[in-house]
């Protein structure tokens, strides 16, 4: 798999903290299970050799699955374009 370093995953989860603070009254906490046994599960497809580029469009699959899954498509492209934007720029563009 991709070795990031630990300033680019600080960086990552710095984006993502930025993007959970809009939603206050969310306690990210009670994804903890979840978010355990899906790092299992794309760590055994590392594992296995496949590709980080495999695995990351495994990870993107089973994010568009969840938003399809709850009706939630249509919000799914600004959400991505906004993570885009903290990823590579820090910062929302919009």
């Amino acid at each position: 798999m991709h070795d990031t370093s630990k300033t680019e995953r600080d960086t990552v989860r710095d984006c993502l903290d930025r993007l959970a603070r809009t939603s206050a009254d969310i306690d990210y906490r009670d994804f903890a299970p979840v978010s355990h046994q899906l790092a299992a599960t794309y760590a055994r497809l590392a594992e296995r050799g496949l590709p980080a580029s495999t695995v990351a469009v495994a990870m993107l699959g089973a994010t568009v699955n969840f938003y399809e899954c709850f009706g939630l498509s249509a919000e799914l492209p600004e959400q991505l374009r906004a993570l885009a934007d903290l990823v590579e720029y820090g910062r929302p563009l919009s």
